[in-house]
């Protein structure tokens, strides 16, 4: 009889819980892609444009797509120069693609899916130029996991566009330790491993330069530029100072051929799409701001606003990011470009924003690139201790969430328990919950997963990256499957809209507006078609019909002679009335 042969090593290895070191694996590469697409893809179907952003971009990308304004943006029919187009290009560009297929606003949301794939494609490039190739998933786990992110990361939105540029700049600036180690590899006759040629990084900063100013405007020369000062200040390290030159050589002219374009195009006789109108008010908010220093500084502006916001919006790379600076003043880390690109890049950044912007937590965004970088550094430096807090913090937060998730999903197709039913009817009245197997079983899975995930991976300080990742990823897995249609009906202003227009009478004419948003004026058009005469800016003094946005109680006298033919809000919502009101011939 043979003797029974113990198993193999490659058999044995594939029920061993996996160890997070950074080296390849076939399982943790697929574990790594299932949890990038999983955190990518939800979140861009299913679901009408929300307010602020969705709606505001959706209004400039329509005007583009229906009306042809692509070199002079506007909204709802009247100028808009607050963002330069190229992300509105992208996005109209994708909705004339795929328009057939799918709603324009889902369409125009795979612009998003791009500018932020590229994102983390370049944020890995640059943490593996800067610490090796072994950091590279690593610092896409870390903002995959980031709080502020999850939800900006999925709608339509400028800025997107502006933190994709970025990354591109910060892996260009990388590339240069690359290429100073290559050529100290290259003296003792050892073929470097990671590629880092001059030519590359400076076509890559200076992409990113242009694209950052393409789609957010003046900030990213405040962003970027004092990154490239510094590097041409790195005196001796020739490789810094060529990538700067050669990204400056080659994004300024870019950024000046959209300047080009765009006044251009706002000239009497610069083409069919002249808008005089337009290119005034672009020169306004942002040509002259550039050249004026005075009102570089922002008269809304709060230093302290983006260091606070910090404390729960970077949350965990701003920790860990914090725990490097440390480090890295102590010597731990050492000196080099490594932990001095990034410092600087967000330093820079809560100054710039701090002074030349109007607090607003979207502007964040950039500002996780940096802190991403810096927390990629120390990860393998935390202490035992540190590691499996992370570790257990993030299971715990991540396990209650999903918890709460799944108490509330089930009580709200249930009735119990009563309290839980109670909560979420005062804040969404008359919403009715219906029982899809799809759902269900997809957020099940999902759960099951990520438990299993969990239980089969050793601890470390890695380990607790990915499972905050994972977690993060799991939780936002289950809000879009299982709570995306509450929240939809929330936040999405479809019913009250075609409620509207159903009121409004066949033979209308014009429509004037008192106090209606942005985001409402876009949003009327897309659902309706409809262009208001805004009395804001003195027109609409002639229509006999006149709709009205203002914030509760809606107490208030009607016009001498008015008459309601609707009246309403988005389910739930406490802080916007609407107003369709017929006035009389005397009146208007």
């Amino acid at each position: 009889m043979k003797t029974p042969q113990p198993p193999s090593a490659e058999v044995s290895d594939a029920w061993l819980p996996l160890v997070f070191d950074g080296r390849p694996h076939p399982a943790k590469t697929l574990l790594f892609l299932l949890v990038c697409i999983a955190w990518l893809l939800p979140g861009l179907f299913g679901h009408d444009p929300w307010k602020y952003e969705e709606a505001v971009s959706l209004g400039v990308i329509q005007e583009m797509v229906w009306h042809g304004h692509w070199l002079s943006p506007q909204l709802a029919g009247e100028p808009y120069a607050l963002r330069p187009p190229f992300y509105y290009w992208l996005a109209a560009g994708l909705v004339r693609l795929i328009g057939g297929h799918l709603p324009a606003h889902e369409s125009a949301r795979l612009a998003s899916a791009l500018c932020m794939a590229l994102t983390l494609y370049a944020i890995a490039q640059a943490a593996r130029r800067l610490y090796g190739d072994r950091h590279d998933r690593l610092a896409v786990m870390l903002l995959v996991g980031s709080i502020g992110l999850v939800i900006r990361a999925h709608e339509i939105n400028p800025d997107l566009g502006f933190v994709a540029g970025y990354a591109l700049a910060l892996w260009g600036l990388a590339q240069s330790r690359a290429t100073e180690a290559n050529r100290a590899l290259a003296e003792f006759g050892i073929a470097p491993d990671v590629p880092g040629g001059v030519g590359l990084a400076g076509l890559l900063t200076g992409l990113g330069l242009a694209l950052a100013y393409l789609c957010r405007g003046s900030l990213a020369f405040g962003l970027i530029l004092p990154l490239l000062a510094w590097a041409c200040w790195r005196r001796r390290q020739q490789a810094s100072t060529l990538i700067a030159l050669l990204g400056l050589g080659l994004g300024i002219p870019l950024c000046a051929i959209g300047l080009w374009m765009w006044s251009a195009s706002g000239l009497p006789g610069g083409g069919g799409s002249a808008d005089p109108t337009w290119f005034t008010a672009w020169w306004h908010t942002e040509g002259s701001r550039m050249l004026d220093p005075l009102r570089w500084v922002d008269r809304h502006a709060d230093l302290g606003f983006y260091p606070a916001l910090l404390s729960w919006y970077g949350w965990p790379v701003a920790p860990l990011a914090l725990w490097t600076a440390w480090d890295g003043w102590r010597g731990r880390l050492g000196e080099g470009i490594e932990i001095q690109m990034p410092l600087l890049a967000l330093l820079t950044g809560l100054v710039c924003l701090g002074l030349g912007t109007a607090p607003r937590e979207a502007s964040m965004l950039p500002l996780l690139l940096p802190l991403a970088l810096l927390a990629t550094a120390g990860v393998d430096k935390l202490r035992r201790g540190a590691a499996s807090f992370l570790d257990w913090f993030g299971s715990m937060t991540f396990g209650l969430f999903c918890s709460l998730l799944w108490l509330g999903w089930v009580a709200q197709l249930t009735g119990q328990p009563r309290e839980v039913v109670n909560y979420l009817d005062r804040q969404l009245p008359d919403y009715v919950a219906r029982f899809h197997w799809g759902a269900f079983v997809f957020a099940a899975s999902v759960t099951v997963l990520w438990i299993a995930a969990i239980a089969r991976s050793r601890q470390n300080a890695r380990r607790a990256v990915l499972n905050w990742a994972v977690g993060m990823t799991t939780f936002w897995l289950l809000v879009m499957t299982l709570w995306l249609p509450y929240i939809d009906i929330s936040r999405s202003y479809r019913r009250p809209f075609e409620a509207l227009i159903a009121a409004l009478p066949a033979e209308r004419g014009c429509l004037a507006s008192a106090g209606l948003g942005e985001p409402q004026r876009a949003l009327l058009e897309y659902y309706g078609g409809i262009h208001t005469e805004r009395r804001e800016i003195g027109r609409g003094t002639d229509c006999q019909l006149l709709l009205e946005q203002f914030r509760q109680p809606i107490r208030r006298p009607l016009p001498e002679g008015a008459r309601i033919l609707w009246q309403g809000t988005r389910p739930g919502d406490r802080d916007e009335w609407f107003r369709l009101l017929e006035l009389t011939a005397e009146r208007h």
